[in-house]
């Protein structure tokens, strides 16, 4: 196509462009034989071999199948795309840009962006980000063609996409009959892939080996992408003057690759009695045989696997660009930036093994039996379920799915231009959030109850063989999903750059410990935000803070982000987090806050308004050095002026607790020292040698903080607490250390928060007259803040985790003797959670800490929903649970468990007292 078109934004290009997309498909679909009577008998007899693939047999009544060897097969579909699609466009483009229209344009991205991704949380960070950029339109009030401009350049842009894909799909082999079906290798082995048997009785008599195997269906992906470009042109102000010329050159390539595999097993399905026999050994892989009654006479070994189920996906980009300009828009930028992406899953999802009825099963091995993640099932009664075997080995299968998705970069500026942040000078790091996510479980080899003899060792030790297969597949679910890891990612950048900025624009003292917290609280939410671990962003952007003083001494801003980055890492790496998530929390936090609000900005413009005077001549070279000189010992001074102003104003730094022996009254440090050595005490003793040090050191401190008065910020006498009941009256328990520390620490920033509030409004906090006053804003501080918690925690916090490990590491230990248990826990059908979502069930508001070990609350709940009762009907109490909604569910555990003790909900989570 030639000719005129738009080029986005405000702008046309005057060329060509082309697009082409190919799609070539390639299936291959196999149709499969049938063999029918409708009435009578099929009998399929063969002097040496019986070889059958993706046929259908079925007989109103008997089949039966005889050869030397015995093989039903399943044939495979195959599917095979390739798809291509190119882009290319040159020519000359004109558009107008710069001041009031990449404001209305960066609106109108955001706004558009908005509608585009699922993320709820992301839609509204974008909607909040449109807010903002149309306020930037208010500063264009009144001269609308400021900063604007015309670009005239000429360029090509080509961009190519290519992906490939190929799968295999099982047609599995029938046999369905109105009777029984008999299949009898009278020689050799009897081989069932992907087979299913429907009958009423059915037997499988091998000479030699029974093998009953799954087929696998797969699914290779593979694509890449390479794009490049580049332009020259020059630009010009709207009253047509030559403000100078650009140009740019850029690329990228990628690519992805999958691998899916999944199995489709054989199934043996009678109604009645299934009866295995072979010679040597019988081999059930991925596959399942069912029967009320389940016979087996195998002359070797007996072996039962589960074949796992995976998904691979691996993921790499780059790219490059560079660009210059020259006159007034002189300067070069330049970027390069490498992401990768790697999922793996593996896990069992449909559990092999032998499962009998109401009858049970009598299987007698000459040799070994082994099971791996296998089970031998049954829903008879003990008594009739039986196993003799030579010997016994069993195994579980270990299921894990793990993906991780990062990226690094650096962006090179060489001058500060209209718009650009002084964190964006220089060589600076792009480091992204590392999105990640992980599970685990075990499937586990499992026998019912009933009689197990080992022949050769009848002592052998099967504490370690699970008896309840019910519960032992353990599936896992997939976690990855690309779409929205991509927008996790995304989340967690616009999330930094809007949070930081917030918080620089507070105007808090660099390095102070309101300021460090706040950074650590805000880079840990955007580090879990993208899907990284809160502990690493957290420790990335309040160590950076802590250190901000120091990076302030670095005169260049671009050396400043490396250093906070390489901080940050070092600090998530500490508490055993993500290094790049620290990265890149730090180096958000300094590009976003510390170098980015209005002082700064004043100070950029007035910077800059001096070069422009120096560059159309109106004032002289050393005119210019003066001015730059006394601009920034003004902001200088500031600093120091705001710093001061700070230390006078915030400077709470004590903490007054109510022990049983007496008021105690420490530094924050001294308190948090005290703490962790009552957290580590071993014994009582101990623990009175503690409190009874820190009492002395308290004793030292009292007169010579109350002689202070209202120096100190508060009054250690307590006469200044007579209206704060949450503050003289409450006793800060000692035996429960996090509370002691969460209650204080938040009852400080709720007086921090309220003093700074009062005098925003013209009110002295530090006068005692005022003191009702700054009562009741602290009261409504403390209230703001438990609205805050619980928002946090109900979306990203206690609220919900995608697994029950995640879960258990935000709760931690339940104590000794307890383990932790899911409310619903025993709501389970074909061992999943009737079908419920992992944020719905791995939930702080699921979960209680209850006794376990033999005959403790945990086992006696257990056996319990394994039995049948008499509003359950045929069904155990678990089966019949399943087909409740999960409120019923969870009233009905909760109700259940009343009946061992107390069970009363204790700051948003369910505490178990037990009646002994």
């Amino acid at each position: 196509m030639s000719g005129l078109f738009s080029s986005g934004g405000l702008g046309f290009t005057i060329g060509s462009k082309s697009e082409k997309t190919t799609l070539d498909q390639q299936t291959m679909e196999q149709a499969g034989s049938t063999i029918g009577s409708i009435e009578g008998n099929v009998n399929l007899i063969a002097g040496n071999q019986v070889n059958s693939a993706g046929t259908t047999i079925i007989s109103g009544q008997d089949t039966n199948i005889s050869g030397k060897d015995v093989t039903i097969d399943n044939t495979v579909n195959t599917y095979d795309s390739q798809y291509k699609y190119e882009f290319k466009q040159s020519g000359l483009s004109v558009s107008l840009g710069g001041g009031v229209i990449d404001a209305a344009t960066g609106a109108y991205n955001d706004i558009q962006r908005s509608g585009q991704v699922q993320d709820d949380r992301l839609k509204t960070l974008y909607e909040y980000k449109t807010v903002q950029d149309l306020e930037k339109l208010k500063d264009f009030k009144g001269n609308l063609t400021k900063g604007a401009g015309v670009s005239v350049s000429i360029g090509s842009s080509q961009m190519t996409a290519e992906q490939t894909t190929h799968a295999e799909s099982v047609n599995p082999s029938n046999i369905n009959a109105g009777g029984n079906v008999n299949i009898t290798a009278t020689d050799g082995d009897i081989n069932l892939i992907a087979t299913n048997i429907h009958a009423i009785d059915v037997l499988l008599d091998a000479k030699q080996n029974l093998n009953l195997d799954a087929a696998q269906n797969q699914q290779q992906i593979d694509g890449k992408t390479s794009s490049s470009s580049w332009s020259l042109g020059a630009s010009f102000g709207l009253d047509g003057n030559f403000t100078g010329l650009t140009g740019g050159f850029g690329s990228g390539h990628g690519t992805e690759n999958g691998n899916t595999v999944t199995h489709t097993g054989s199934v043996i399905d009678a109604a009645g009695t299934v009866t295995l026999k072979s010679g040597n050994d019988t081999n059930i892989i991925g596959s399942q045989v069912k029967g009320d009654k389940v016979v087996a006479d195998i002359g070797g070994n007996l072996n039962l696997a589960s074949t796992q189920d995976s998904d691979d996906y691996a993921a790499n980009n780059q790219s490059t660009g560079i660009g210059f300009g020259t006159g007034k828009i002189s300067g070069t930028t330049g970027s390069f930036n490498t992401g990768k992406t790697n999922s793996n899953y593996d896990s069992v999802t449909g559990q092999a093994g032998i499962f009998a009825g109401a009858e049970g099963f009598d299987i007698y091995v000459g040799k070994n039996t082994d099971l791996k993640g296998a089970v031998i099932s049954s829903e008879a009664t003990p008594d009739k379920n039986k196993l003799s075997t030579g010997t016994l080995t069993f195994s579980n299968l270990e299921n894990r799915v793990k993906y991780l998705s990062s990226s690094i970069g650096v962006n090179y500026n060489s001058k500060l231009t209209p718009g650009m942040k002084l964190g964006d000078l220089g060589l600076t790091p792009n480091v992204g959030i590392t999105v990640s996510g992980e599970a685990d479980s075990t499937t586990k080899s499992a026998i019912s109850p009933g009689t197990i003899e080992v022949r050769s060792n009848p002592n052998q030790d099967l504490s370690g063989l699970s008896r309840d297969p019910s519960g032992a597949l353990n599936a896992l679910g997939k976690i990855f999903d690309k779409k929205t890891i991509q927008e996790k990612q995304e989340l967690a950048q616009v999330f930094g750059e809007e949070v930081f900025k917030a918080i620089g624009d507070l105007k808090l003292k660099e390095g102070s410990p309101e300021k460090a917290a706040l950074d650590a609280f805000a880079g840990g939410l955007m580090a879990q935000l993208g899907g990284g671990s809160f502990a690493s962003g957290a420790a990335g952007a309040g160590l950076n803070q802590l250190i901000m003083n120091e990076l302030a001494k670095i005169k260049d801003p671009a050396v400043m982000q490396w250093a906070s980055a390489i901080a940050g890492a070092a600090a998530a790496k500490a508490v055993g987090g993500d290094a790049q998530t620290g990265a890149s929390t730090a180096a958000s936090e300094t590009k976003n806050n510390f170098l980015y609000h209005e002082q700064y900005a004043e100070y950029q413009q007035q910077k800059k308004d001096l070069k422009d005077k120096l560059d159309s001549g109106s004032i002289t070279k050393e005119e210019y050095d003066k001015a730059v000189q006394d601009v920034e010992k003004y902001w200088s001074d500031k600093d120091k002026e705001q710093t001061k102003q700070w230390l006078a104003e915030h400077h709470i730094d004590a903490v007054l607790i109510d022990d049983e022996s007496g008021r105690i009254a420490l530094e924050k440090q001294q308190y948090q020292q005290m703490i962790i050595e009552l957290s580590n005490s071993k014994s009582d003793e101990e623990t009175a040698a503690i409190k009874a040090k820190w009492h002395k050191v308290s004793d030292e401190q009292i007169d010579k903080w109350s002689k202070m008065g209202d120096n100190l910020g508060v009054n250690m006498d307590g006469s200044n607490y007579s209206s704060f009941p949450d503050l003289s009256t409450e006793v800060v328990n000692l035996n429960n250390p996090y509370t002691a520390w969460l209650v204080k620490s938040q009852t400080e920033d709720a007086l921090t928060w309220a003093r700074l509030s009062l005098k925003a409004k013209g009110i002295d906090p530090n006068n005692s007259n005022n003191a009702p006053l700054l009562a009741a804003e602290v009261e409504k501080q403390l209230e703001l803040n438990k609205e805050i918690r619980d928002s946090i925690a109900s979306s990203i916090g206690g609220g919900s985790f995608k697994t029950f490990k995640e879960l258990k590491g935000f709760l931690g230990s339940p104590g000794a003797g307890n383990q932790w248990h899911h409310i619903v826990e025993q709501a389970q059908q074909n061992a999943s959670r009737a079908g419920f979502a992992a944020e719905e069930i791995n939930s702080v508001e699921n979960i209680i800490a209850l006794q376990s070990g033999k005959d403790s609350v945990h086992s006696a709940i257990s056996a319990y929903y394994s039995s049948k009762q008499w509003f359950s009907g045929t069904q155990t109490v678990r089966d019949w649970l399943a087909t409740k909604s999960f409120q019923e569910q969870f009233e009905f555990g909760l109700n259940y468990l009343k009946g061992f003790g107390d069970v009363v909900k204790e700051n948003g989570r369910w505490i178990f007292k037990s009646f002994e």
